[in-house]
C-alpha cells in the first residue's frame, strides 16, 4: 500500500496508510501530522505511543473532511529514528513519477 500525504486524504469508507509524528497522545486517539496536515487516529486496543514518536498507520478513513482527517487503525508501527526527510523526499519523487507516467500514457493515445 503507497503512503499518502494527510492532505490528499478524501471521503471516507477508504483504506490509507500515513506517516507522520504523534503530537498528541490520549487513551484511545493519537493526533498525527505529516507536514501536510493531520489526522485524528483511533487506536482500539493498540499501545499507546509518546509525542514525537514517528509511526505508519494503516487503517480505514472515517473522515477526510476538514483540518483533522479521521482514521480508524487496523495497524500502528513505530518507525522513530527513520529519516523524515528522505522519506518525505521519496514520496516526493513517487508522486512526481506517477505524474510523469500519466503524461507518457497520454502521448501514446495521442499517437495512436
Amino acid at each position: 500500500m503507497k503512503i499518502t500525504r494527510i492532505a490528499s486524504i478524501r471521503g471516507s469508507g477508504t483504506s490509507t496508510c500515513v506517516v507522520g509524528v504523534v503530537i498528541h497522545s490520549a487513551e484511545n486517539f493519537l493526533v498525527v501530522e505529516d507536514g501536510s496536515g493531520k489526522a485524528k487516529v483511533y487506536l482500539g486496543n493498540s499501545k499507546t505511543f509518546n509525542p514525537s514518536s514517528v509511526i505508519l498507520v494503516v487503517g480505514n478513513v472515517l473522515s477526510g473532511e476538514g483540518e483533522l482527517k479521521e482514521i480508524q487503525a487496523n495497524a500502528i508501527a513505530d518507525l522513530s529514528g527513520i529519516d523524515l526527510r528522505l522519506l518525505r523526499r521519496t514520496i516526493e519523487l513517487e508522486e512526481e513519477l506517477e505524474k510523469l507516467e500519466v503524461k507518457l500514457k497520454r502521448g501514446m493515445k495521442d499517437a495512436s
